[in-house]
């Protein structure tokens, strides 16, 4: 039953990505590096889907790492770009290469497990949220929503952690929930880079 529901609720968080991307093609001088941080985070989405639900091996747990690992470097290249002078954000892209060399260092050793991937990418989100605060602190515009959806999808991680005995009476594990959890957030990702979009045209 557990596999089910996590398949399920990969499924429905890859299909709320994949629409934001579908839409995002509709909204001009997007720039691709935020493109390809919802067509990636989709696949990751659905590769889940598809380990849960057909695969189960670690062969397809990788797959789906590494998914993960590429959507998140592209959030944190586009996040550099949108603040940050080109130069470091060659700088931030070279950093971002070597922390994605260190996972693969671990996938390539067995260490393809869960623990890896979230210390990986805790760090990556918590490099981005700070580009975003030193962007508040310089008057970006996109700033404020850009760490409103950072934060709500961090929510994410706070449901994963949840104990069984807050999870059991709604029917689905911490798992399955947090799975979820990650869609408003990637809904106010979507929204953020689409107005942050708009209004630098209109500047």
């Amino acid at each position: 039953m557990g596999n089910l529901a996590y398949t399920v609720t990969d499924l429905i968080l890859g299909l709320a990505v994949v629409t934001c991307a579908v839409r995002l093609l509709t909204v001009p001088a997007v720039h691709r590096y935020w493109h390809m941080t919802f067509w990636f985070a989709g696949a990751g989405a659905f590769a889940g889907a598809a380990h849960h639900g057909l695969f189960n091996t670690g062969a397809s747990w990788i797959a789906v790492g590494v998914l993960v690992v590429i959507a998140i470097s592209y959030y944190l290249i586009a996040s550099a770009r949108e603040v940050l002078s080109r130069r470091w954000t060659r700088i931030v892209a070279v950093i971002r290469g070597v922390g994605v060399a260190a996972y693969g260092a671990a996938v390539a050793v067995g260490e393809s497990g869960l623990l890896p991937l979230l210390l990986c990418e805790s760090l990556t989100m918590a490099s981005i949220l700070g580009l975003w605060l030193y962007a508040g602190h310089v008057g970006h515009p996109m700033a404020v929503p850009m760490a409103v959806a950072i934060s709500v999808n961090a929510l994410a991680g706070v449901v994963f952690a949840l104990p069984a005995s807050l999870t059991t009476p709604i029917g689905l594990d911490s798992t399955a929930l947090s799975h979820l959890a990650q869609i408003p957030g990637m809904l106010l990702l979507y929204r953020a880079v689409v107005r942050g979009t708009r209004s630098r045209q209109l500047r």
